[in-house]
């Protein structure tokens, strides 16, 4: 290795003992200027305190410089300072980078104002360093004869005075220079919007919140104390891209916010919180307007609620009432409830009565909890709540092994009572319970845990509008006692609102699946809706449901259906373009490209509401019955009804391996008493599947012979596409 790699070997590791060395035995060596970086300027590009603190003032006075060959690496560096000013010095081996340039460009201005006035200075040095500072980090100085005044440092004697001077200057009405005038108010603000307050560090902010000063800047990132809190503000605070650091997880830095926060990334810095009350880390109760925030943390978090008391958690609000947009969490944290506490957690609110919009879970979270249900935006999305064009990517993963806590995992929402438009489910998500359950089925008591899992909220009772799934969906059991339970759905688990014009892509697979020797599962899988008793209008599936148990027992059921495993509601214009693969133990399966199960099972459902019209399927069923032990009822459009299914048409494949499947064209089973409800129904004829009713179900329930009431088979898809109902 040469003296001139070792030389700059021992500025980037600030070895001053092997810098001293080669400038005692060669003091040419002072004058090496690297490519366009003399030596004291490329120990200010890498901040070599201990060689800068002995040879700065031999290496500023080197002249002329011997210029070697630049380091690629110097380069690289000091383009990501120098940024749009780097044309300053281009191109290499024409120019120099002076020393003092560099620690402008470096940004190390409590330094530059102190060194100043000593280091050499040429004669476009202050036209310079003010570009730099415009084009580099976005602020304005002031540079005198003497000394220079940069934002955000501590000012010298000599800085104080020269202010201080043109302060009784302007208050006594004197002839001040315009460009000193302005160059303070630009340094301190006016706390007008046009000009407000400029924050240079913490303590600043704090007074400036707890003032509740009406407009403020952030000039640099800041820590704040763990202790501070404000109640109220009701101003704004423009963050400037800034960073604020935040160490304490409690009722938010302001308790209610009525005024505007935007442009801030707040990060967590502790890695363990106890949350023992409802908690948010920027504002607890918003009734103005968040935009453009970024938060982040990565942690463990142990809740430690009160018994049968419900405890939320979010990364950025806890409830809203105002606006919230365009702000996004970058969350790695793992979550460990008490589940007779009933803990939540959510990143953006954990109670939504506003509007939260274009904001997002980052690709790259992890949320995992143990006990503690979860959703990407928000837990309760309330009557007069709207979440508009939000996303959730990473994983999100809940799993118990507790005896009456049922996990819930939701992309978007936990519950939705209000409006959930044009959101996006990218996450992975699993909710799983290995509880060991039991059921009495003659007491009628029951101690169950349900895993429930959904692309966008487990229960709405509001309307949900464009909605888009595209993550992986699995809701699991693996309990190996009685009465297991598991359900799935790409949009939502339970319906009781409106879906309209949902999607679960074909990236977003549903699964419900127990462990093997279960006994008497449940388990439902929709590709829009695991179980729906509203209305579900304009959906689309195409992607692969799986259901899968091994399980016996007379209680056993198994529901999956493109659209919905369930419904006793209303479907209209459902599509479903992916498979369904069922394997069963000793159960019933319904099974069907629309609608698995559409039996009235609430006496409180209006007489035709039961409906599905104007739909169609594709793909295909797959059915499996190791030791042909299970009764399958499969369909093209539903493998169960007792209601409405009109104009829809079926162009779906089937296969099995049990004696005991009943397949139809278009419905697996249909009462005999509701098939005057069945009409102007097709289905392609396959050489397995020959009649568009699988069985007619007589009084009691009991299977009969297969029917085509209401039901016309065509022999392909021209045949389809032929038909006044066809549309896609």
């Amino acid at each position: 290795m040469t003296d001139i790699q070792e030389i700059f070997n021992a500025v980037k590791n600030d070895d001053e003992e092997l810098f001293s060395l080669r400038m005692q035995e060669k003091k040419s060596n002072l004058s090496l200027c690297y490519g366009r970086f003399p030596l004291l300027s490329l120990c200010y590009l890498y901040n070599a305190v201990k060689i800068i603190r002995r040879y700065e003032k031999d290496l500023d006075g080197v002249s002329p410089y011997t210029i070697v060959a630049e380091p690629y690496e110097a380069y690289v560096k000091f383009r990501a300072y120098a940024k749009r000013a780097l044309r300053l010095y281009a191109p290499a081996g024409k120019k120099t980078v002076p020393p003092v340039e560099m620690l402008a460009i470096t940004g190390a201005s409590e330094y530059l104002s102190e060194v100043y006035p000593h280091l050499n200075k040429g004669a476009n040095t202050e036209g310079n360093i003010r570009h730099i500072y415009k084009t580099a980090h976005g602020e304005n100085i002031l540079i005198n004869g003497e000394g220079v005044l940069i934002a955000g440092v501590r000012m010298s004697k000599l800085n104080k005075i020269f202010i201080l001077i043109a302060v009784i200057v302007a208050a006594i009405m004197a002839a001040v220079p315009f460009g000193v005038w302005n160059g303070l108010k630009n340094y301190f603000g006016e706390g007008t919007a046009e000009n407000p307050t400029r924050i240079y560090n913490a303590a600043q902010l704090e007074a400036a919140l707890e003032a509740d000063k009406p407009n403020i800047i952030l000039m640099s990132d800041l820590t704040l104390s763990a202790s501070f809190a404000v109640s109220e503000y009701s101003g704004k605070v423009n963050g400037n891209g800034k960073t604020l650091r935040v160490s304490a997880y409690k009722k938010g830095l302001i308790e209610t916010l009525t005024g505007t926060v935007e442009r801030l990334n707040v990060v967590f810095t502790a890695t363990d919180a106890v949350i023992s009350e409802d908690a948010a880390l920027v504002v607890f109760t918003n009734k103005g307007a968040l935009r453009g925030l970024r938060v982040s943390f990565s942690g463990s978090f142990l809740s430690v609620g009160t018994d049968g008391v419900s405890l939320k958690a979010s990364a950025l609000v806890s409830v809203n009432n105002g606006e919230i947009s365009t702000c996004s969490a970058f969350v790695e944290i793992t979550i460990n409830g008490v589940p007779t506490a009933d803990t939540l957690f959510s990143a953006m609110a954990s109670s939504n009565n506003g509007t939260i919009s274009g904001c997002s879970l980052e690709d790259g979270s992890v949320i995992d909890s143990v006990d503690a249900d979860l959703a990407g935006i928000a837990a309760y999305n309330n009557a007069n709540g709207v979440i508009r064009n939000c996303t959730a990517a990473g994983k999100i993963s809940q799993t118990s092994a507790s005896v009456g806590w049922s996990p819930f995992v939701a992309g978007i929402a936990y519950q939705n009572n209000g409006e959930i438009s044009t959101s996006e489910n990218r996450a992975e998500i699993t909710a799983e319970s290995s509880a060991a359950m039991s059921y009495d089925s003659e007491a009628e008591t029951s101690d169950l845990a349900i895993a429930r899992a959904a692309g966008i909220a487990i229960s709405n009772a509001g309307e949900i509008i464009g909605a888009i799934n595209t993550g992986v969906i699995t809701a699991r059991s693996s309990a190996t006692a009685s009465a297991v339970f598991a359900y799935a759905g790409g949009v939502v688990v339970t319906n009781t609102g409106s879906l309209s014009a949902c999607v679960n892509n074909a990236t977003g697979a549903i699964s419900a699946l127990t462990a093997s020797l279960t006994n008497s599962p449940e388990l439902l899988a929709g590709g829009i809706a695991a179980a729906s008793s509203g209305k579900i209008n304009g959906a689309l599936n195409s992607a692969e449901i799986t259901v899968y148990t091994q399980g016996d027992g007379m209680w056993g059921a198994v529901y999956a259906g493109g659209i919905a495993a369930s419904s006793d509601g209303a479907v209209d214009k459902g599509k479903n373009e992916g498979n369904l693969n069922v394997t069963v133990g000793v159960a019933q399966a319904f099974i069907g490209g629309i609608v698995g199960l559409a039996v009235r099972t609430n006496n409180s459902v209006a007489t035709g509401s039961l409906q599905i019209t104007r739909s169609c399927s594709y793909g295909s069923i797959n059915l499996s019955s190791p030791g042909d032990g299970a009764l399958l009822l499969a369909g093209g459009i539903v493998g169960l009804i007792s209601g409405e299914i009109s104009d829809s048409y079926s162009a779906m494949e089937f296969s099995t391996d049990s004696t005991k499947s009943y397949i139809g064209g278009v419905i697996g089973g249909a009462y005999t008493f509701y098939l005057y409800n069945v009409s102007n129904n097709y289905y392609i004829e396959r050489s397995n599947v020959p009649h568009g009713i699988g069985s007619v179900l007589i009084m009691g329930g009991n299977l009969g012979d297969p029917g085509d009431n209401g039901v016309t088979k065509v022999a392909d898809i021209d045949g389809l596409k032929a038909l006044d109902i066809y549309w896609g």
